[in-house]
């Protein structure tokens, strides 16, 4: 077995939610294995390509810490939405268990819409709300032009490849002190609800969720509206630090702490780049996609 497949976990080696296990295929695990190398090998080549351009164009850091440092966002406006959104899930979560606990079955399903709805729906609303009242545009608030459009996915694209390698290697390395210290791979419950036998119309749902929604929403709030925020108080290194440690902590699932805090650190240099939040939302929605395949080739 190769060393990737660690990664993906020994055949057979992942659990539910329930401690069960869940059967994996062997050609499954290594046509999987054979698409981390594609995505590895495709990776290196980008990331020295991207690192050449970087020697021969360099770029002035300094100056892009500050262009993001002066998007119009304010501590007010984070502790605002914090609180707006601590009273819908207080109303919506609880609403939703009063009413679903004893539909046996429902509930999981449920609460995971709820609070798709108190999280990524109303920090949409939220912002959108918060742009009009203001009079704001999107390229104020996050770099966001239509001109720019093409060359934005295209560099979301170029910067996903190039973040890969380490995420993969390091995941890799987590992977393995996890499984020394006794702790198996589970899967999330979102994935556990697209894999199961959820309907048909939770499960699309919950693919547009993590293709389309939560990147947008997630990327909004923590690199376009807390990055800027942090960079003003702490500079570049302990800004994308932090802010992707909580990125990495609040999915609350440990096997995923290691990856999705690599992936939240190439998400802010991306942005931080570009100045433009469309690029880590392309990165996002790529990254959340393709763990979305791997996982259903892998359950079959």
């Amino acid at each position: 077995m190769s060393p990737l497949s660690w990664i993906l976990g020994e055949i057979n080696g992942f659990r539910d939610a329930t401690d069960a296990p869940i059967m994996i295929r062997e050609d499954a695990v290594r046509l999987v294995s054979a698409f981390f190398l594609a995505l590895m090998a495709a990776g290196l080549m980008v990331s020295v390509g991207i690192l050449a351009h970087l020697r021969a164009r360099p770029v002035n850091w300094a100056d892009r810490v500050q262009e993001l440092g002066r998007r119009p966002w304010t501590w007010n406006h984070a502790v605002g939405a914090a609180f707006a959104l601590i009273c819908l899930h207080a109303l919506i979560i609880g609403g939703v268990r009063w009413f679903s606990s004893s539909a046996a079955g429902v509930e999981a399903g449920v609460l995971m819409v709820a609070q798709t709805l108190v999280f990524h729906w109303a920090i949409l609303a939220l912002v959108v709300v918060s742009l009009v009242r203001r009079r704001l545009s999107s390229r104020e608030a996050f770099g966001w032009e239509l001109r720019r459009l093409p060359r934005d996915l295209a560099h979301g694209f170029i910067f996903y490849l190039g973040a890969m390698p380490l995420v993969i290697f390091y995941t890799w390395l987590y992977q393995l002190v996890l499984r020394y210290l006794g702790y198996p791979p589970r899967i999330q419950e979102v994935l556990r609800i697209l894999l199961g036998d959820a309907a048909p119309g939770l499960r699309v749902y919950f693919v547009i969720v993590g293709v389309v929604l939560a990147p947008l929403a997630e990327e909004i709030l923590f690199r376009g509206i807390g990055l800027p925020l942090l960079l003003r108080r702490m500079g570049a290194l302990p800004a994308v630090t932090l802010l992707s440690l909580f990125f990495a902590v609040l999915h609350f699932h440990v096997p995923a702490i290691m990856p999705l805090f690599l992936i939240s650190a190439a998400f802010s240099i991306a942005y931080l780049y570009s100045g433009s939040i469309v690029v880590p939302i392309v990165m996002h929605a790529l990254f959340n996609a393709v763990n979305l395949g791997i996982m259903r080739a892998l359950s079959g």
